[in-house]
């Protein structure tokens, strides 16, 4: 996996910018992305690889969906407190615990800029809204409290 900023890194804390066009440089980025979830781990932003661009790729169950320009147009009144680590933070080592909305619907667009939605519950839902939180610059540990003490 190729190597992840790591907080305090002030491109942590920007608000990524929109992607206007699918070229070759967004395409091989994604690739990295998406080879970058075989190790298991459940999401990734492109902010988090250096490119601060509005792309996040997750996991949902065996699948792996990358979302260009998500954006959050519902999300349920009901919370739950999630345990979250973050790779950026310690390369995950810590874990918070992050006040969540229990379903969401993103819209955003594919690699071919078609539009694409999906609703996120539970895990699937946590790990949308934590991957949409770091391309508004926006980490745990500014949202969570540290369940480390």
């Amino acid at each position: 996996m190729s190597v992840l900023l790591q907080y305090p890194n002030e491109l942590l804390s920007k608000i990524s910018e929109k992607v206007l066009v699918v070229d070759d440089e967004v395409k091989a980025l994604i690739e990295i992305m998406r080879n970058s979830l075989d190790s298991g781990i459940p999401g990734i932003s492109a902010v988090q690889l250096g490119i601060p661009l509005r792309i996040i790729a997750v996991r949902n169950g065996s699948d792996i969906l990358t979302i260009i320009n998500p954006i959050i147009t519902k999300q349920s009144t009901q919370m739950f407190k999630s345990i979250e680590g973050c790779l950026s933070i310690g390369r995950g080592k810590f874990g918070y615990e992050v006040l969540r909305h229990k379903q969401i619907k993103v819209i955003g667009v594919n690699e071919d800029m078609r539009l694409i939605v999906y609703k996120g519950r539970d895990a699937f839902g946590r790990v949308l809204q934590h991957e949409i939180d770091h391309l508004d610059g926006i980490l745990i540990n500014q949202k969570g409290v540290s369940i480390n003490g």
